[in-house]
């Protein structure tokens, strides 16, 4: 069979899964429906939620086709279908959005819990180095390479550096490796 293709509808994949509970239940199916972008990207996937309802999680791509933002799971009423659903940033519980430098390298991701920004991690590259900046608490590490791309050092900041550009000075480090 083919599959049925519309140019008002998005492309979208319907999975049935059997599934048994262990427990001495009739086995049944989970559906799970993938719905395409018209790249062929995945835009969003539908399944069965536990309980009734459906688990949704959702995949934005820019216009490079880098994922800029990603929701999910989050949950609403009804069944799997072929259509999107949607619903407002303030209902999903877990929500990421990455912003990418003009090379396609992810420089800054935000959490978030609903509309709340819960946290950020910065990434700074500069030449033969990568300094990430993780969300408040974790520790601030610098990534040397040689030209080989071989990780020849990782520095570990007791005290945060300073940032200017793709510049990292100062700190109190040590290093790991």
């Amino acid at each position: 069979d083919a599959l049925p293709i519309s140019p008002t509808a998005p492309l979208a994949v319907t999975t049935k899964t059997l599934v048994d509970a262990g427990n001495g239940t009739t086995p049944g199916y989970v559906t799970s429906v993938n719905i395409y972008d018209a790249f062929g990207a995945l835009r969003q996937t539908q399944t069965d939620g536990v309980g009734g309802g459906i688990a949704v999680t959702d995949t934005y791509n820019d216009s490079h086709g880098w994922t800029v933002l990603t929701d999910g799971p989050w949950y609403t009423s009804g069944t799997p279908s072929t259509s999107l659903v949607t619903t407002t940033a303030s209902g999903i519980p877990d929500r990421k959005i990455t912003t990418f430098d003009g090379s396609g390298r992810a420089v800054q991701l935000q959490d978030y819990n609903g509309a709340a920004l819960t946290s950020t991690s910065t990434t700074y590259y500069g030449g033969d180095r990568v300094t990430t900046v993780p969300p408040t608490g974790g520790v601030i590490t610098t990534a040397i390479e040689d030209g080989e791309g071989n990780q020849i050092e990782l520095d570990q900041y007791k005290t945060p550096p300073m940032v200017s550009g793709d510049q990292v000075t100062g700190g109190d480090r040590k290093s790991v490796v």
